[in-house]
């Protein structure tokens, strides 16, 4: 039995966003990110922290969402 596993490297996912004038109508990049990055990112989008003592595995992708 093969079982597909979270964290395999070949899984592929479309994903939308829409952020009128910060993201390009348009904009197509096959950049690589996952879920975890999902909860940094939405804080740092929000101007909040992450409470203290929490550690996640994901990197806030508003950088890239900007650029």
């Amino acid at each position: 039995m093969i079982a597909t596993r979270l964290y395999e490297g070949a899984l592929r996912q479309t994903a939308f966003a829409s952020w009128p004038g910060t993201i390009p109508a348009g904009r197509i990049d096959d950049s690589p990110w996952a879920r975890w990055d999902l909860l940094p990112t939405f804080f740092e989008m929000s101007g909040s922290t992450l409470p203290g003592g929490y550690v996640t595995g994901g990197h806030s992708l508003l950088s890239y969402i900007k650029a």
